[in-house]
């Protein structure tokens, strides 16, 4: 009988997860995954991932093994596996619901809300005003500044979902069909 991981994970694979002392990329995708989910030590620091679960497949290392190597050409390529393109708000990593795509696309995506100031990431106090911006690739594109939080806010859901389906163009053939017709039709979710 293996191990469980965080009580739920089952590596019941026969071959080493490490080679050469090194760990193997899907045992170390996998363990992460088990771990943003069902890890009260984590869900301390990150508690938006405190009600996200992984799939009853998935739960045993062997098939999620086997959905990397379905999906080799994106691991070997360094992608991260995102849960939020297909469906907004996903609370589940599962083979229906998960795509690989780049890193920088993957922080594209994501949308917080700040922890000192209470406004969204994308809104900065600026003066008497609202400055809305996201980042890309470690640059902020900065959309003006505005008289009022929601302003801004709404100033910015249009322009980084006008944004993201605009440069879907950039990535057809570097990601799978299906994240690039997730891209292509790309809506905001507040």
């Amino acid at each position: 009988m293996s191990k469980l991981i965080f009580g739920v994970g089952d590596n019941d694979v026969s071959f080493k997860d490490r080679i050469n002392n090194k760990t193997i990329k899907e045992y170390s995708l996998w363990y992460k995954k088990i771990k943003r989910c069902y890890s009260s030590s984590f869900h301390q620091n990150k508690p938006t991932y405190k009600d996200c679960k992984v799939c009853e497949d998935w739960l045993k290392f062997s098939n999620f093994y086997n959905y990397c190597q379905e999906n080799k050409q994106w691991l070997d390529l360094g992608y991260q596996l995102d849960k939020d393109l297909l469906i907004k708000n996903n609370k589940i990593y599962s083979p229906e619901t998960c795509v690989f795509i780049p890193y920088e696309l993957n922080m594209l995506l994501q949308s917080q809300h700040s922890k000192k100031s209470n406004l969204p990431v994308c809104v900065k106090l600026n003066g008497n005003g609202f400055l809305a911006r996201f980042s890309w690739k470690g640059k902020y594109v900065h959309l003006g500044t505005y008289p009022t939080k929601e302003e801004a806010e709404k100033i910015y859901l249009k322009a980084k979902e006008e944004f993201i389906q605009n440069i879907s163009k950039q990535y057809q053939g570097v990601i799978s069909e299906i994240a690039h017709e997730a891209l292509k039709s790309y809506k905001m979710v507040r």
